[in-house]
């Protein structure tokens, strides 16, 4: 279980925990009470409700007593979370609050009524369904790319939270400046040539291959079905051109979105709308109001206007802003209609997931957000104070004019302090409207140009909250308004300083141990601004690959070689920027300096690299403030936050499989590749352990002498696999290096700055680009395991690294996860408490088809085969009660994660093989998760053959209990076993398809029988049959008042009973074939 505090005195029991613990309580609604036992005390707390038992920190409850019951009360209920508080009742008068988390279904399962828990489960498990289903018709290999780029595996991801992710990367790549315009630019085109178009002309039919490359050229699968959905949709979008007043109106009326289908519907449907006479004496009458209501809508009152509102009475339909804006909008994609238009509004409408026939028609957000926001950059002072002098509205639109009238007429300056007020939110406008803002505003129905500028700033505010509040809630934090400050300013911080110039570097290099972000970026803010007034450019702080500083500064510090060269130091990119920021800054330029501005300038790019929003609300999780913390303490923080296992390193699959696919590499090479990444692996985790000996013992930091330092540090031999790898190149040094020694050196600037560059090594290191190396180093005469690895990390820089597309092998592990989120599975693992992931769906599937694979999968590749099957023969053996059947796969899934990731750092290893054995763990991992709500894929092995048997421990009442267990034998057949217990007394039914297998059943009852007998339990039923003879038999018991309760125990026994007699039989098979 991990638990984490999210706030003084909170607690949130994570996704990984019992989520569904508290399930089978009655309560249902905010301010209900549940009552949960105290049944262990010591740094944690474990609390029973209802036998399901959650752990919270000692400090929630402090004064729990082993026995003591405690009353908790249902604070809130929200899509992520159910708050419980403790009742006042302890020795402190403070109440606490206990944040159990859930998430999706998990919600739903716990405020089911008992009468409709299923449906409820089943109507989840399907929404989620279509929500994959979705997904999987809009995620490309780009999308893949740009999660693998997010901190965390977004195989991890709930869902939900992958839905939210992927909506967020295609956003980003849509609103990216360098498109945005072009995409304009081709949509203003294509609309002025619709004129010059005749209707046939308007309605040329799409070939696919044009369909196609719409589709790659959006970032959007390219498949059959894809292409089949467009298509349908532009055949159904040619309605368009036939509609008519009585089309018009029946829209109008029944207040349908203008999607395709609507809009095709109306035609065809054949109902015909009223003719309503409107003299002309009638309308004027009414004129006035109409010209109000007209001018409220933001259209221009004219006769084109006053005409549609006479049309809409004609028709019986009220005239209002809405009607009106419709009618607008009907004309509009009449007239504007062509096929190139209409696939583009279809292929944007997919883009955002949704149906093709479904895309709404004649909204132009992203032209209108672009053109909103260019307003807004270009109103002075002047027109704010003009519109503010007259009285009008504070609207972008109302600005806008008045800027455009000011060129030409009179200056007004307004000192007021609704002017003064005015100022300043449209200075707060400018700082958050960016086009993606505006574009998601109106989406949402604001009308962002005529909205006051006071409201544009709170619709803002709740846009950015709610994105900060979303990323808190998927990581199961509380989305408090103390939280959601946190984030966003840490967020706002770090991007803030991502494009500060370098130069200020320099100002605090004297006092850089005392420097947080928040000073750092006062700092960037001053000197930014100071470039920004003499409209010079400047080098940011964080470093790019290649990155393009413009001719000045080139011109400014061309003789940066020279001064290293007297210096006596390597030219290399890192020693060259520490020049050019000392220089800025007028600063003594010498080895000394050079060393510790470029180690300075490490520490701030490790934080920068390594900071993003997830990241950042881990830390929340955890109580720990970024902004408070120094840049040392913060990458202490975040280097921690790092997971250090190959198993789970992304990039050493991608790694693996690029080496895999260089079919130029010889067999030497391919293992020296794989050595030099795990010896930098190796380095990182050490946590500067490794380089500390090399520095401290004064040597130069190459691939030669840290492979020294990592064997010196783990024993002569240890790390033998990485020799061999190096293929004799590398000649080990015996000198003896003390450990403690290098432990306290390990700290040291000249040791973080050098973590970092191998950090930056395995960033970026790519085969082709090792292979690009060799070949260099060999034309030089160069060794280049003698290389310094700074020199080494600038070289690799260069280099462009083969594409094998590995993003293309993720996409298609993508998809077949989306192939394999069947509702069923979906179904089962929300009914067990466990989200819907990527690897979960994977594992379900696998679990569900052939969970025996997988142990005898695991079997041939853990060194320690005996350790192994005596593990997975002690969880039948042990199966006697919840804890004990839970602490032996606990036991069995460490052994196999411990065994396979020192497999991994050790022997020669493809591709394919770590994505197996990668799924083989995952699959244990959700095995032990599952037996947490008593479900469980017990091992039986018997020889070399291992088969499982899935067992389901239910307990319905107090007073009653069922096992379910099912099996599919090698040589018994398929076997289920249905008990159920219920005062004292057993009814169970077993079934096999084969009768043969029938009769070795029966031949073993006396046995189970008796067996049954010495557990105290009286046999009222136990039946053995065909399976196809009693197919829809179930076992069941009468319910009474007066029941006595069951025990868990006495559950757990009688399963053991019956697996230890399924093997029993099985082996006496085995053991008759081979005789």
């Amino acid at each position: 279980m991990k638990i984490s505090n999210a706030g003084v005195d909170n607690l949130v029991v994570t996704s990984s925990d019992e989520q569904n613990s508290l399930q089978s309580q009655e309560l249902r609604q905010e301010g209900e009470v549940i009552q949960g036992v105290i049944t262990n005390v010591s740094d944690l707390v474990s609390i029973s409700f209802s036998d399901r038992e959650v752990q919270v920190p000692r400090s929630t409850v402090p004064d729990a007593k082993e026995g003591d019951i405690k009353e908790f009360q249902i604070k809130e209920v929200s899509n992520k979370s159910i708050v419980l508080k403790e009742i006042e009742n302890s020795t402190n008068n403070e109440s606490k609050g206990i944040y159990c988390t859930t998430v999706e279904s998990e919600r739903t399962i716990f405020l089911a009524k008992d009468t409709s828990e299923k449906q409820d489960v089943t109507k989840v498990a399907k929404t989620i369904k279509k929500q994959l289903n979705d997904l999987s018709k809009t995620v490309t290999g780009d999308d893949i790319s740009e999660l693998n780029k997010q901190d965390g595996d977004y195989s991890e991801y709930s869902s939900d939270q992958l839905e939210k992710t992927i909506e967020h990367v295609k956003e980003r790549r849509k609103f990216n400046d360098k498109q945005l315009q072009s995409q304009i630019d081709k949509k203003q085109i294509q609309r002025s040539q619709v004129e010059d178009l005749s209707n046939d002309a308007k309605t040329d039919t799409v070939k696919e291959e044009e369909i196609a490359k719409k589709l790659e050229e959006s970032n959007l699968p390219v498949t059959d079905e894809n292409i089949q959905r467009i298509a349908l949709a532009m055949e159904l979008s040619q309605s368009i051109l036939k509609l008519n007043d009585n089309s018009s109106a029946n829209l109008i009326n029944n207040q349908e979105s203008l999607s395709i289908s609507n809009i095709y519907k109306a035609v065809y449907s054949g109902q015909v709308s009223p003719n309503v006479g409107v003299t002309e004496s009638d309308f004027s009458n009414i004129q006035s109001q109409i010209e109000g209501i007209i001018t409220s809508a933001g259209l221009e009152v004219n006769e084109t206007t006053l005409s549609q509102a006479k049309w809409l009475l004609s028709k019986g339909l009220p005239v209002t802003e809405e009607t009106l804006l419709q009618l607008e909008q009907i004309n509009q994609i009449q007239e504007n209609y062509s096929s190139n238009d209409m696939m583009d509004q279809i292929i944007e409408g997919m883009s955002e997931g949704q149906n093709p026939v479904d895309v709404v028609l004649g909204n132009h957000y992203l032209e209108d957000a672009i053109q909103i926001v260019q307003d807004v950059a270009r109103i002075t002072d002047q027109a704010v104070d003009q519109v503010v002098g007259q009285n009008q509205p504070v609207t972008i639109e109302n600005l806008t004019s008045a800027e455009n009238a000011s060129q030409t007429g009179a200056l007004f300056e307004d000192t007021s302090i609704e002017a003064i007020t005015a100022h300043r939110q449209l200075e707060e406008v400018r700082l958050q409207l960016t086009v993606e803002n505006a574009y998601k505003l109106m989406k949402q129905g604001i009308q962002v140009n005529t909205c006051e500028l006071e409201e544009v700033v709170n619709h803002l505010k709740e846009l950015e909250n709610s994105y900060y509040k979303g990323l808190l809630e998927d990581q199961n934090v509380v989305g408090t308004e103390d939280t959601v400050s946190t984030l966003r300013d840490t967020v706002e911080t770090y991007q803030g300083l991502m494009n500060a110039p370098c130069v200020i570097l320099g100002e605090s290099l004297s006092n850089k141990d005392e420097m947080t972000m928040v000073s750092l970026y006062a700092d960037g803010k001053r000197a930014s601004d100071a470039f920004n007034a003499m409209n010079e450019r400047y080098e940011t702080l964080m470093t790019k690959p290649r990155q393009d500083m413009g001719d000045s500064i080139q011109k400014a510090f061309r003789n940066v070689d020279d001064i290293l060269e007297n210096a006596n130091m390597e030219l290399t990119e890192d020693n060259r920027r520490a020049v050019r920021i000392l220089g800025y800054n007028e600063m003594e330029i010498n080895e000394e300096s050079i060393t510790s501005m470029k180690e300075y300038d490490a520490k701030v790019n490790n934080m920068l690299n390594k900071m993003n929003p997830a990241v950042v609300v881990k830390m929340i999780k955890e109580q720990v403030n970024p902004l408070s913390m120094s840049i040392d303490e913060l990458n202490q923080k975040l280097n921690s936050l790092s997971d250090d296992s190959l198993l789970t390193d992304e990039k050493f699959s991608e790694y693996l499989y690029n080496l895999d696919k260089n079919k130029e590499l010889t067999e030497e090479q391919r293992n020296s590749y794989i050595g030099i990444y795990r010896l930098l692996h190796q380095v990182q985790k050490s946590d500067g352990a490794a380089i500390g000996s090399v520095v401290q013992s004064d040597q130069e930091l190459t691939l030669n002498n840290l492979l020294t330092a990592v064997r010196i540090r783990k024993g002569s031999g240890i790390d033998q696999s990485i020799d061999e790898s190096f293929a004799g190149k590398v000649s080990l040094q015996t000198n003896s290096i003390s450990d403690q020694i290098a432990d306290g050196f390990s700290e040291s600037d000249t040791v973080q700055y050098n973590q970092f560059v191998v950090g930056k090594l395995l960033e970026n290191m790519d085969p082709s680009s090792l292979q690009q190396l060799e070949l260099e180093c060999e034309e030089s005469n160069l060794d280049m395991y003698q290389l310094p690895i700074e020199k080494i990390k600038d070289m690799i820089a260069y280099y462009d690294n083969q594409d094998y597309d590995y993003t293309t092998e993720q996409l298609e592990t993508f998809n077949d996860a989306m192939d394999k989120a069947s509702t069923q599975n979906i179904e089962f693992l929300i009914s067990n408490g466990e989200d819907v992931t990527i690897n979960n769906l994977i594992s379900v599937d696998q679990i569900m088809t052939n969970s025996a694979e997988t142990f005898q999968g695991l079997r041939k590749n853990v060194k320690d085969q005996e350790k192994f099957d005596e593990l997975i023969n002690r969880v039948s053996e042990s199966f006697d009660d919840k804890e004990s059947a839970k602490e032996q796969i606990t036991s069995l899934d460490q052994m196999v994660s411990d065994s396979i990731e020192e497999m991994i750092s050790k022997e020669d290893i493809s591709y394919e093989t770590l994505d197996q054995l990668k799924q083989f763990t995952q699959n244990i991992h959700l095995m032990g998760n599952l037996s947490r709500n008593e479900y469980y894929e017990v091992p039986l092995q018997v020889g070399d053959e291992i088969s499982t048997v899935k067992v389901s421990v239910i307990r319905g009442t107090e007073s009653s209990g069922k096992v379910e267990m099912k099996t599919e034998l090698p040589n018994l057949g398929t076997v289920s076993v249905d008990a159920m217990v219920k005062n004292d007394k057993l009814k169970a039914l077993v079934l096999c398809d084969n009768q043969e297998g029938i009769q070795a059943l029966k031949a073993s009852s006396n046995t189970v029988t008796e067996a049954i007998e010495n557990s105290g339990l009286e046999i009222d039923y136990l039946d053995y049959n065909l399976e196809q003879a009693v197919r829809n038999k179930k076992i069941t018991y009468n319910t009474t008042n007066d029941d006595e309760k069951v025990s868990t125990k006495t559950l757990y026994q009688v399963a053991k009973i019956f697996l230890t007699s399924l093997k029993q039989i099985e082996k006496e098979k085995v053991e008759n074939n081979e005789n």
